[in-house]
């Protein structure tokens, strides 16, 4: 969303007449990022912000070079073509068609995420500070949009972010005495309007209702305000970090700025208008692809034998070559005692990239229950261990809908987990029985869960169905004399002891003090 938003707000700067604007761009990233996150941000924005920014007017053309790729209006013509350096393609059409094409290349969202973007909600408010700075001799004023985007849980606020967008514009003196801010500012008030970006941002963002009717008011603004000489953008995800284990929650995701380093009114040859020799022609939708290297739901090129050494770059989602990740180890989430107080219950969703290493990355909510458990959720979450999706036979980052669940055992239910299963040995028979002794005792509680394996001829068979374990967990945490209560056959029960025997529990508890306690464990073989 940072990219396209970034995209809209160069298109909204086009300007008029002989005028050069170089600025550099660059970006920080939180402290608290992971190592593996960080990489994979650093990788998105290599492109973006490496080059900074080049753009070049005469009368009504302009060149913009921002990120991946390079974009000529010519307001006479009503023409717009993207110019992609790297791969020497070119694509024109209509500044009036371009919105539509432009939104027909954006990643088209599953069904469960546009649901979730209905319930979004979205505010922005605009502020002059008050502060002045002097940028390359001109006087400026800060303004400030400040975006919040919130997802209602079911019991309050759930994942929320907050982007703001620092400006120092030129003041109208400088306007009035900077040729090239004056022009500036002449296009902006007269031109931009026929560009239509906020209708472009408008189509850009249709998956999330209300997004760009809020935007409309600070963008217009924006439009009829001057020159921008600074930029800071500033997204900030509290709930995101606090998982992360920030000390500092307000910490910044990203920041990233945008610095004027040249202003000029030299000449532009009318070349920087034209499309270089030897590039071929494309459309449109392709070059947007630069912007957005993946889109989701789309199938995967194959790539040839010779390229299947490499890892392929992005994110893909099942099918078209791409297999999906599978579970090997699982850690349970635990309650807030809030919640557990509360007796909430149902389940949290979470879209997640499952990397080549099998970890679980780039988290989001997309189905809240409480703040406290989404939190928890993505916490257990995170210490899940997969066997990572392949493409051409090489581990790949694959895209991932995991559902969580919370579910509160009533008292009758508590027992009967726990409920010994006879024959108990001696020692055993001793030790602390959940519900079987008045004394002040716990269950054990399972911590980590290992899946269990489908036999060959199970699978063959599609066979589903329970095997019912029973066993002892020590006061190690471990499950010990596990005998097979219920049968599913075709070797599952031999694979759901295998499975247990790698759980690992909290033990159950007498007056305290770690015991063993007998348990009668389930486990489900699902296809």
């Amino acid at each position: 969303m940072l990219r396209s938003l970034v995209c809209a707000l160069v298109l909204a700067r086009l300007v008029c007449a002989d005028v050069t604007v170089r600025s550099k761009m660059d970006y920080r990233l939180a402290s608290y990022l992971p190592a593996a996150m960080a990489d994979t941000t650093k990788k998105q924005m290599e492109d973006l912000v490496s080059n900074g920014t080049l753009l070049r007017i005469k009368g009504k053309r302009s060149y913009m070079a921002a990120g991946p790729l390079i974009t000529i209006s010519d307001g006479e013509k009503g023409t717009l073509t993207l110019l992609d350096p790297k791969g020497k393609r070119y694509a024109t059409t209509t500044l009036t068609e371009y919105a539509d094409k432009l939104k027909a290349a954006m990643p088209q969202l599953p069904e469960a995420a546009r649901q979730m973007l209905q319930n979004l909600q979205v505010d922005v408010k605009t502020d002059k500070t008050g502060k002045t700075e002097t940028l390359k001799g001109i006087k400026t004023e800060e303004s400030v949009i400040t975006m919040s985007v919130d997802m209602p849980g079911a019991a309050g606020p759930g994942m929320s972010i907050k982007m703001e967008m620092h400006m120092w514009m030129a003041t109208p003196e400088e306007l009035a005495r900077v040729p090239a801010l004056n022009e500036i500012a002449a296009y902006m008030k007269n031109q931009a309007a026929g560009n239509d970006p906020i209708g472009a941002m408008s189509k850009m963002f249709g998956q999330m209702p209300g997004f760009a009717d809020k935007l409309k008011g600070p963008m217009e603004q924006l439009t009829k305000s001057g020159a921008v000489l600074r930029s800071e953008i500033r997204m900030l995800m509290p709930a995101m970090a606090k998982m992360m284990g920030a000390t500092n929650p307000d910490e910044p995701f990203m920041n990233m700025t945008t610095d004027l380093q040249e202003l000029s009114t030299d000449p532009v040859p009318d070349s920087a208008f034209q499309v270089p020799a030897g590039y071929q022609e494309a459309k449109i939708e392709e070059l947007v692809q630069a912007i957005n290297p993946v889109k989701p739901g789309a199938p995967q090129k194959q790539e040839p034998p010779a390229a299947a050494a490499q890892t392929p770059g992005g994110v893909y989602r099942v099918g078209g070559g791409v297999t999906a990740p599978r579970l090997v180890a699982k850690t349970d989430p635990s309650y807030t005692e809030e919640d557990r107080l509360a007796r909430v219950q149902g389940t949290v969703t979470l879209y997640t990239q499952v990397s080549p290493e099998g970890r679980a990355t780039n988290m989001r909510v997309m189905h809240s229950l409480t703040p406290g458990l989404d939190e928890r959720a993505m916490e257990a979450v995170a210490a899940w261990r997969f066997e990572p999706g392949l493409k051409n036979g090489i581990p790949v980052t694959v895209e991932a809908t995991i559902e969580v669940n919370f579910r509160l055992l009533d008292d009758k239910e508590a027992t009967a987990l726990a409920a010994p299963t006879p024959p108990v040995p001696a020692p055993i028979q001793q030790a602390a029985q959940v519900g079987g002794y008045p004394a002040k005792t716990t269950a054990p509680r399972l911590i980590r869960k290992v899946e269990p394996e489908y036999t060959e001829e199970a699978r063959r068979a599609k066979y589903q169905g329970t095997v019912t374990v029973s066993a002892v967990i020590n006061a190690e945490g471990l499950a010990e004399n596990l005998r097979v209560v219920h049968s599913l056959g075709l070797g599952l029960d031999e694979k759901a002891i295998e499975a247990v025997k790698q759980w690992k529990f909290e033990p159950g508890t007498k007056e305290g003090k770690p015991v063993a306690s007998m348990s009668t464990i389930e486990v489900n073989f699902r296809l």
